[in-house]
């Protein structure tokens, strides 16, 4: 709740801004009621105090010393109940005030900082409650979208539309997956972001902001999880304020289903590559009883016995990874052998991938016979 919408409680309508003016767009998440000579150490980001400044009183410009470690702190303001311990603001407070951009409210005598409090925190938690019972909702939403087999690209579309922003989902190599729009634009704008080697400054948080220079652009970034494995990105493009409460929730809500998608696919995955590598090694054993069930077993895996292919293989070079646990080494293991995968499809090459032990075999298709000896 910002504090220019704080200041419209009832409680609060008598009351005037007498400093700050222009910090009126911070957050207030908490109200707090105290009188006490250290009570800065006792605040929290994004808090609004009310007082009555009694311990003050005969020492007014302790208020300047207040006010500096409240705005670094980033508390929202200060709420002064005047006219009880403290006749007015000196006015070296309110030009510092004004300079930092840290809202002062003068609270009229009359008023009592009791119902100030409540009616804030009831003001806040009605909101609150709002934003959580539209995020279920869009959660229920964003579900039964997926469930219904509708896909994660219709799921960025419907996400664009309640956002108003463009929307693209990129892999865990920041590889598009799936956008909201297809179109040059788009295009354009994931050419820019590699050419430029933004995406590999991503840090590893959960959502962050950047802008570009070239194109003038800001975008917003929302990383998508599975069980503490960072498997995306979601860009949105345009600027999602923190604040903005409602936009980051629904925005939240389908990574969440996203991640979930993922998921599943990644089991359906695991289950062909699991078959595929089977298959490779009872063939590479001799373990089929004819040409025929081999031929019969290979065209299930896109493996025609009339073309040709190039063979290569690969070892992984040891490392502290790969020594460590056997379930350690073989989670880098499948991490190294998905990005080579990723980066095949990705050129287009036609090749069939399998995996034996800590070896990488790579099937190239030759378009002829006659090629595959030249």
């Amino acid at each position: 709740m910002r504090l220019a919408d704080v200041i419209q409680v009832p409680s609060l309508i008598n009351c005037s801004l007498i400093a700050g003016k222009t910090g009126l767009e911070r957050e207030v998440l908490h109200v707090n009621m105290m009188d006490a000579p250290d009570i800065a150490k006792f605040l929290k980001p994004n808090e609004l105090l009310v007082t009555t400044a009694y311990h003050m009183k005969d020492q007014p410009m302790l208020l300047k010393e207040l006010i500096t470690e409240m705005n670094a702190q980033g508390c929202a303001g200060l709420g002064i109940k005047m006219k009880r311990f403290l006749d007015e603001v000196p006015p070296d407070v309110i030009r510092l005030a004004d300079e930092l951009a840290f809202p002062i409210i003068e609270i009229p005598v009359q008023s009592s900082l009791g119902d100030i409090v409540n009616q804030t925190l009831s003001n806040i938690l009605n909101m609150r409650t709002s934003e959580l019972i539209s995020a279920i909702d869009i959660h229920r939403q964003f579900s039964d979208h997926i469930m219904s087999g509708k896909g994660i690209t219709r799921l960025l579309k419907d996400l664009s539309q309640l956002i108003g922003s463009t929307v693209i989902l990129l892999d865990q190599y920041s590889k598009p997956i799936a956008s909201a729009v297809q179109n040059r634009q788009t295009v354009q704008i994931l050419e820019n972001l590699y050419m430029k080697d933004i995406v590999s400054l991503f840090p590893d948080t959960a959502c962050f902001s950047f802008s570009t220079i070239h194109d003038q652009q800001t975008y917003s970034v929302f990383l998508v999880y599975t069980h503490n494995k960072k498997v995306g990105y979601l860009l949105v493009l345009g600027d999602i304020e923190p604040t903005d409460h409602s936009t980051v929730l629904t925005i939240e809500q389908a990574t969440n289903v996203i991640s979930f998608e993922l998921v599943k696919e990644n089991a359906l995955n695991q289950y062909s590559k699991r078959v595929k590598n089977e298959f490779f090694y009872n063939f590479t054993e001799g373990n089929f009883t004819s040409s025929d069930e081999v031929i019969n077993r290979a065209m299930e895996f896109q493996l025609d016995n009339n073309k040709s292919y190039i063979c290569v293989t690969g070892k992984l070079e040891k490392n502290e990874k790969l020594l460590a646990s056997y379930a350690q080494s073989h989670y880098e293991m499948d991490k190294i052998f998905e990005y080579i995968e990723d980066e095949l499809v990705s050129i287009s090459l036609s090749t069939h991938h399998f995996t034996r032990g800590d070896l990488c075999i790579l099937l190239f298709e030759k378009k002829d016979r006659e090629e595959a000896f030249n």
